[in-house]
């Protein structure tokens, strides 16, 4: 079940502004999921959808989503496996620097 709702909000994400209030909504479902479940969720997250919250929560437009985005990036942090996905974005999104989530 948790994999088919990670790739529902991938789905959603791509129907673009069609599907905005619904990939909001899924977003917040994710962020439910990686405070209550974080170890399923590392297990069943495309690494696309990893991508997509790390670039999201480097957003200068901090709204609803951004932020929840960036808790979202700071629970999958606990993961080895996602944190190796993230590092690379988190990267590039601060000139090079690391963008070290628990200081926020």
């Amino acid at each position: 079940a948790v994999r088919a709702l990670v790739q529902l909000t991938l789905r959603l994400h791509g129907d673009g502004l069609a599907g905005l209030e619904c990939f909001h909504e899924m977003l917040h479902v994710v962020f439910l999921l990686s405070h209550y479940h974080l170890a399923l969720l590392c297990r069943v997250i495309p690494p696309e959808l990893t991508r997509l919250v790390g670039e999201m929560s480097l957003s200068p437009h901090r709204d609803e989503a951004a932020e929840r985005a960036a808790r979202i990036v700071e629970a999958l942090s606990g993961d080895r496996a996602c944190r190796r996905l993230l590092r690379p974005i988190l990267r590039s999104g601060d000139g090079g620097a690391v963008h070290d989530v628990e200081e926020e």
